[in-house]
């Protein structure tokens, strides 16, 4: 259950100095869950990471509590317990995303960033959806590996804005994990 939480969302801040490196370790991330039920209304589970001001929501779940027993993760509904696992949703993809915080890298000039490198094993190929000037480009990893390694992003050449914002994707429900997410961003001085 931990693993995907963690896959869904992650507000991560991308801020790093101009000139350098923006690299996020993604290690010791959960620290508390908490399932909320309002009513009749759809619950909504939690992560929360207060060490990172991060959280996670994995919605659709609908359980009225959750449970870990010997490293497995059960959910409870009024019908019986559910375990927590496997490849699918009751057959269909479970598709996850990791939302990164807008971020201006620590100026207000306007950038462009070349590249991204996500280090990252994934199934298949990861997308990167980049949002700048209200615009939104989804692009492809060059090098996927299910073993972890460095993974390119080449992001659109013509794309220059002041704030950034990122997203990582995976497709068609294929498994993932990520270290670390850097961003190479070249400020334009006219």
């Amino acid at each position: 259950f931990a693993q995907f939480l963690l896959a869904e969302t992650i507000g991560l801040n991308a801020a790093a100095g101009v000139g350098s490196v923006s690299a996020m370790n993604l290690s010791d991330l959960i620290t508390a869950a908490v399932s909320l039920r309002a009513g009749d209304e759809e619950y909504v589970g939690w992560v929360i990471n207060p060490n990172l001001a991060a959280s996670t929501a994995a919605e659709g779940l609908n359980f009225l509590s959750m449970a870990r027993h010997k490293a497995q993760y059960y959910g409870l509904k009024e019908d019986g317990i559910y375990r927590l696992g496997g490849d699918t949703d009751a057959g269909a993809d479970i598709n996850t995303f990791i939302s990164l915080a807008q971020s201006d890298f620590g100026t207000p000039k306007q950038k462009r960033i070349p590249y991204a490198y996500i280090g990252a094993a994934s199934d298949g190929r990861m997308l990167l959806r980049v949002l700048v000037n209200g615009q939104s480009y989804t692009y492809g990893t060059k090098n996927p590996s299910s073993d972890m390694a460095e993974q390119r992003v080449d992001i659109g050449k013509g794309l220059r804005g002041n704030y950034w914002q990122f997203e990582l994707l995976n497709q068609n429900g294929e498994d993932f994990e990520i270290d670390k997410v850097k961003f190479l961003p070249v400020v334009l001085e006219r």
